[in-house]
Formats: C-alpha cells, sequence, structure tokens
C-alpha cells in the first residue's frame, strides 16, 4: 500500500502543473518573438523564453519547477505577459475587448496584493534582462551569431 502512495505522489508531482507552466512559457514566446532586441541580437525566442521562465521559476514557491503549487503562480505570470501583449496592441490597434485596468486589478487579486504583483513584475523584468545579457555574453566568448547556448 505504501509502494501505491509513493507511486501516486510521484506521479503528481512528475504531472504537478506543466500545463500551466507550458502556456506561461508560450505567451512568454509570443511576447518574445517580435521584440526588438532579440532580433538585433540574432537571439532565438525559443531560447529566451525558456530562460526567463526557468528564471522566474526560480523565485517561486516549492523546490522544483513542476510543483503543484506552482499552478497559481504560473496562471497568474501567464495573465500578467497577456496584458502586456494587449498594451503592445493597444499601441498599434484599439482593442476595445481587454480593459488593462481591469486586468490590473484582477491580477492584484491572483497575486495576493499590490506588492506581490510588483514583485513578479519585477522578476520578470530582470529574468528578460538577465536572459538577454547571458545569452548575448555568450555569443561575444564563443565568436558565434547564432546557435543555442542555454542548457536545460
Amino acid at each position: 500500500m505504501k509502494r501505491l502512495i509513493i507511486v501516486g505522489f510521484s506521479a503528481l508531482l512528475l504531472i504537478g502543473c506543466s500545463d500551466e507552466k507550458t502556456q506561461y512559457q508560450e505567451h512568454v514566446f509570443n511576447l518574445m518573438k517580435n521584440d526588438q532586441d532579440l532580433i538585433d541580437y540574432s537571439l532565438d525566442p525559443d531560447e529566451v523564453s525558456r530562460c526567463i521562465v526557468d528564471l522566474t521559476g526560480k523565485k517561486m514557491i516549492g523546490p522544483f519547477s513542476w510543483d503543484p503549487r506552482r499552478a497559481p503562480i504560473y496562471k497568474a505570470y501567464t495573465n500578467m505577459v497577456k496584458l502586456k501583449l494587449n498594451i503592445g496592441r493597444f499601441d498599434t490597434q484599439y482593442n476595445n475587448e481587454v480593459n488593462p485596468k481591469d486586468t490590473l486589478d484582477r491580477l492584484k487579486l491572483e497575486f495576493g496584493s499590490t506588492k506581490a504583483l510588483s514583485d513578479a513584475n519585477r522578476n520578470f523584468s530582470k529574468s528578460v534582462l538577465t536572459c538577454f545579457e547571458t545569452l548575448v555574453q555568450l555569443r561575444k566568448i564563443n565568436g558565434v551569431n547564432s546557435g543555442k547556448f542555454y542548457k536545460y
């Protein structure tokens, strides 16, 4: 019976919040794929988005990236990235279906407070800058203009 419980618990931990993390990574990719800095430095948006997701995850609860307790946090981060995507759309076209103020108020509730939302946004922004800097430096050190350097 103990083995069955251990196997079941292990399976739950492995599955954890894979859907939420995958959705978060997809939205980060969508945010990054047209980023001018990525284009200028010939960085792979998939590589950068995986780096960002990994770095932001280091500031989340739980000892590993698939911890089930992270599911609501990944959902909140996904919604934060969606807001960033929608704000970009407001610059080029009016989108009356999405109200940024309402979305921001909902994000405050999802993160638990204005401070927690601010901390999450800081974590995300710092991760973006760190990934850009790291990947550009790796390219300079290796004398390569393209190729994958970020290890998983």
